[in-house]
């Protein structure tokens, strides 16, 4: 073969064969990075709605069991089952005033019943079902079975508004015998918009089975439907839903595969062992793998482009291409081992060009993308201040660098009773309104942060004077105490603020914080609510 011919054959190999090989490379690692990250946001989404759904249960449960131990109900009955109508009569308006303010001041219950052990209705908050059989409004199974545990039971209904719960809890008399149980309809509407409000990439969803394996959420029942009848198969959701039935779950969270219409699905389960429910989280692996096709897309049509343009120019045009395409396969490599920083400049307007503004765009694509997983994996998601591992990434760089550092750790007096008295979401406000405080203060030398849980960590670099430290931190526990609404509802919180100056024997920012820590246990163990420098303890 004449060389004119076989000369631009070589071009294309020697420019092409490369390029395969980096895309390949860089797919399968691409691949491997998209999914182990999408696996900890599945299971970090999971075991976050498995905590949060178990708060909901353990609040409603413990509320409704609190109320069951009331002595006016076990009168009642016991009034009942003797046959006793001027005590039944005399308590009667009593307790139909308990059931109504379990309706009222409950946002999720929908309705409360005070049933005998026939399950017949004999207060309620909706009167039109006195004297009925709460088995012939609501039927389920077992009801009996709930009062001899003596533990608080439930069963989940269908109606047409969507899945209740109905929530037993026994009461007993004096004699510790059950006469009866206290019953409450919670709707699921909380649950659903949670559910609902929860984000995995575009695609991916989040669902909660019940003991029975049924979708406790409507939003998703079309998501996770099974396969058609006429399908003779059993996945892994079918494995999954099958072992939720039987109880034969062998570990209490594990990822798995399914397929509904013919979609893969890759998914996380976590269970919340005092109900019997299984949060799952699912994404499609076709968002998984989007990046991965989009880069190999791109270096696919980069290499199909140097082909076309090889054997197109012909041996006269040799000279004129082979600069161009060591310049854009190095360029290429460079962005391939991670190197975004890198651009093609191309100053002709022919083909290469077109090559170069592609790989430039795929480059911008490649660098936002990555941008934004950092960003994701320093921001505590919540207060969107610096997480943990910011913080500690900036004390490694800057200790010991420059003059004058300290460090300040806070922690919330009475966040507990907030959480417990009104719920996570007014905590969740209050943390929000702290991380307000926090920016607040926020100037070129200080870095603020939150730990986790009501724990916040500020750095302070290159200070003037102990006095500039000891300002800031009167100033962010002046404002703090002055936080009294979470979602307009009063509140009383304080503030712990321990102060540590860096000394001869900090090697490392470990022992920094050790000290701030003492420091501000210092306080809680006092009174609370002030600020205190650490003063010395040998034993660190």
């Amino acid at each position: 073969m004449k060389v004119k011919y076989r000369l631009p054959l070589i071009i294309v190999f020697m420019s092409t064969i490369p390029i395969f090989i980096i895309g390949i490379i860089a797919y399968f690692l691409i691949t491997n990075f998209s999914l182990n990250n999408y696996d900890m946001i599945l299971s970090n989404q999971s075991r976050a709605a498995t905590k949060h759904l178990e708060d909901f249960y353990y609040e409603q449960s413990s509320t409704l069991e609190y109320a069951s131990q009331l002595e006016i109900n076990a009168l009642y009955l016991d009034s009942y089952n003797n046959n006793d109508e001027a005590t039944m009569k005399e308590l009667q308006q009593s307790v139909k005033d308990i059931l109504d303010v379990t309706v009222t001041t409950n946002d999720y219950v929908e309705e409360s019943f005070l049933v005998d052990k026939t399950s017949r209705i004999l207060s309620s908050s909706n009167e039109k079902t006195v004297n009925k059989l709460l088995t012939d409004i609501y039927p389920y199974e077992p009801y009996n079975a709930s009062i001899k545990t003596l533990n608080v039971y439930y069963e989940i209904i269908q109606e047409k508004t969507g899945k209740k719960i109905l929530m037993f809890a026994p009461i007993t008399n004096k004699k510790n015998e059950v006469v009866g149980a206290l019953i409450q309809k919670i709707n699921l509407n909380y649950i659903n918009h949670y559910i609902k409000e929860l984000k995995i990439g575009t695609l991916g969803y989040l669902y909660v089975l019940d003991y029975n394996g049924n979708t406790l959420s409507h939003y998703y029942d079309d998501r996770v439907q099974l396969a058609p009848k006429n399908e003779d198969r059993v996945d892994n959701l079918l494995k999954l839903i099958n072992q939720i039935k039987d109880n034969t779950l062998t570990s209490e969270s594990d990822f798995f595969d399914y397929k509904i219409h013919d979609r893969s699905i890759h998914a996380y389960y976590d269970t919340i062992p005092s109900t019997g429910w299984v949060v799952v989280s699912a994404i499609p692996y076709t968002e998984i793998y989007a990046k991965s096709s989009q880069l190999l897309f791109y270096l696919f049509t980069t290499a199909c482009v140097i082909i076309i343009v090889s054997l197109s120019i012909g041996l006269m045009a040799v000279k004129h291409i082979i600069n161009p395409l060591q310049y854009i396969s190095e360029r290429i490599k460079n962005i391939a081992s991670g190197d975004f920083s890198q651009r093609c400049v191309y100053s002709g307007k022919d083909e290469f060009k077109s090559v170069c503004e592609n790989v430039n765009q795929m480059t911008d694509n490649l660098s936002q993308s990555y941008q934004r997983l950092e960003e994701s994996a320093k921001t505590d998601i919540l207060t969107l201040l610096p997480n943990r591992n910011a913080i500690y990434s900036v004390m490694d760089n800057l200790f010991n660098t420059q003059e004058n550092q300290a460090c300040i750790l806070l922690d919330l007096d009475g966040f507990k009773n907030v959480n417990d008295c009104f719920g996570h979401d007014h905590g969740d406000d209050v943390l929000i309104s702290v991380a307000k405080v926090l920016r607040s203060e926020v100037k070129e030398n200080v870095y603020i942060s939150r730990l986790g849980g009501d724990e916040f960590l500020i750095f302070i670099s290159k200070y003037e004077s102990k006095e500039e430290v000891f300002s800031l931190a009167n100033a962010i526990l002046e404002k703090v105490n002055n936080i009294s609404v979470a979602l307009d509802k009063p509140i009383y919180i304080s503030a712990s603020l321990g102060i540590a100056f860096i000394d001869d024997k900090d090697e490392n920012k470990s022992r920094l914080i050790k000290k701030a820590d003492l420091a501000m246990y210092s306080v809680k163990s006092k009174s609370k609510s002030g600020v205190e420098v650490y003063q010395g303890n040998p034993s660190i």
